[in-house]
């Protein structure tokens, strides 16, 4: 039996914490995706995110009709 391919096996009971430690780290991440982005970006200098519809300039057809 090669010994070397027994050094290489990963069973189960190994990956589990790995799992377990990746799916912590993903989940930190979405939970406080916002701040982590903000803080990516002012690392690499990135541009403010872009402004809301709200401030956009009303459109005719978005205007209150007056009576």
């Amino acid at each position: 039996m090669n010994l070397l391919l027994i050094a290489f096996y990963v069973g189960p009971d190994q990956m589990m914490p790995v799992a377990s430690i990746l799916a912590t780290v993903m989940g930190f991440i979405m939970i406080f995706w916002t701040k982590f982005v903000g803080i990516v970006r002012k690392i690499f200098g990135g541009s403010k995110p872009p402004e809301a519809e709200s401030n956009a300039p009303q459109t005719p057809k978005d205007q209150p009709k007056q009576p």
